[in-house]
């Protein structure tokens, strides 16, 4: 009987090994497939199999219904990896559950201030950042960690609901410097929650911080940990969690 923690190890393993099998199909843009020649890329078995299937064929296969085509034993064994290795992802049948998350108030529950850092966020998405920050807060809360650091943040909403609703210290790391500067200047809404609220409220605030980086190595975090406040000690360990657990399992992979 595994352990969580090599459970957990072991399908993050496999997903590794998937990936690098298939990181030609993951460099294939849909947008380039004239340009590219993305046909000439599949392997010749998938070519013979695909070349005589309709896409609502194809998408009946991907969606796992029943077909009589003869199938690559390679693209159902890409298929059933895929699904066992995912996450779950069912809908929550709560919809005043849901609800409740859309309407959350931040800034110390202002009524003027109500979504004040969402109010520029896309319905859809506002879905999701309420989802995934309580997904991220509660797993926080449980292991007790006070610092989130994330990975490809955008435009930095993620983070932004994680400091200045659910307290953390948060942190946002992404490689297009637009991205950065954008969110960067959705802080200027501070302002905004400054003129209704206490300067001692103010100060309590977590801001998020949004670094403008590439990492294409664990090495490169160091650089992180040059670019984070002195006084933001939470955020600086988190960092080195981060990179210590990259190193081990780098070591495992090898």
């Amino acid at each position: 009987m595994y352990s969580q923690e090599e459970t957990l190890r072991s399908t993050i393993d496999k997903s590794l090994k998937v990936i690098r099998l298939y990181d030609w199909l993951l460099n294939l843009y849909v947008l380039d497939f004239f340009v590219d020649n993305h046909w000439t890329k599949l392997p010749l078995s998938w070519q013979e199999c695909f070349q005589n299937i309709t896409p609502q064929d194809l998408g009946n296969i991907l969606s796992e219904v029943p077909t009589k085509h003869v199938l690559p034993l390679s693209f159902i064994s890409l298929i059933k990896a895929v699904k066992s290795l995912s996450l779950p992802r069912d809908k929550i049948s709560n919809k005043n559950k849901i609800g409740l998350l859309l309407s959350e108030d931040i800034c110390n529950g202002h009524p003027r201030l109500k979504n004040l850092f969402l109010k520029h966020v896309k319905l859809k998405k506002r879905h999701e950042i309420c989802l995934m920050s309580k997904v991220v807060s509660g797993v926080a809360v449980e292991s007790k960690c006070d610092a989130v650091v994330d990975f490809g943040s955008g435009l930095g909403h993620l983070v932004r609901v994680l400091a200045y609703n659910n307290n953390l210290y948060a942190a946002g790391i992404e490689c297009q410097s637009q991205l950065t500067e954008e969110a960067r200047s959705v802080q200027l809404l501070e302002y905004t929650a400054s003129k209704h609220l206490s300067e001692k409220n103010m100060s309590n605030f977590h801001r998020p911080i949004h670094l403008n980086m590439t990492l294409t190595s664990n090495t490169q975090l160091d650089e992180v940990h040059e670019e984070i406040p002195r006084n933001i000690k939470e955020l600086d360990k988190a960092v080195a969690e981060i990179q210590s657990t990259i190193e081990i399992f780098a070591l495992q992979s090898n």
